[in-house]
């Protein structure tokens, strides 16, 4: 085997490698869409799905960069040498093909996972308003009946 065909192999395995990646996102976004729908949300695991997803997207962008990487290495040889791996070039346009579906499947994934978490926060800043104007009229409340403790209600002015 010469590095030509060493490179290619290289070429393949990276797009294997990214399908790899890209079902794990797609399954980490699905586990968050869940979480976020839940009756009540963990926001520990949700973190949790945060950091894990952030560690495959940093192996995905390593994933495109070595591709790229390999690709540019080899680029005239692989023009001038694409009849030697003619097989290997199909089994990459259909990795490719399975690459943009998921792309497209998890972006989808993603805008529906966004929404619910603006939905989820959205409800979460009114419960706070609610709490934050209940303890103020609370507050407020106390502050008056204490002013007014020393005066009688019941007593008569005129005496």
């Amino acid at each position: 085997m010469d590095k030509f065909t060493v490179y290619v192999d290289i070429l393949a395995d990276g797009l294997i490698k990214k399908i790899t990646v890209l079902e794990k996102i797609l399954a980490i976004d699905e586990e968050q869409h869940m979480l976020v729908n839940a009756t009540k949300v963990d926001e520990d695991a949700f973190d949790k799905t945060n950091v894990d997803k952030a560690e495959l997207i940093k192996e995905l962008e390593r994933l495109d960069d070595g591709f790229s990487t390999v690709y540019d290495r080899i680029k005239d040889t692989f023009v001038e040498r694409k009849n030697e791996v003619s097989d290997k070039i199909a089994q990459m346009k259909e990795n490719i093909s399975i690459i943009t579906e998921l792309s497209v499947k998890l972006q989808a994934q993603e805008q529906r996972t966004k929404a619910a978490v603006q939905s989820y926060f959205s409800t979460v800043k009114t419960d706070i308003k609610k709490v934050k104007t209940g303890s103020g009229v609370a507050a407020s409340y106390y502050k008056t009946m204490n002013s007014k403790a020393d005066t009688s209600y019941f007593m008569d002015a005129k005496k």
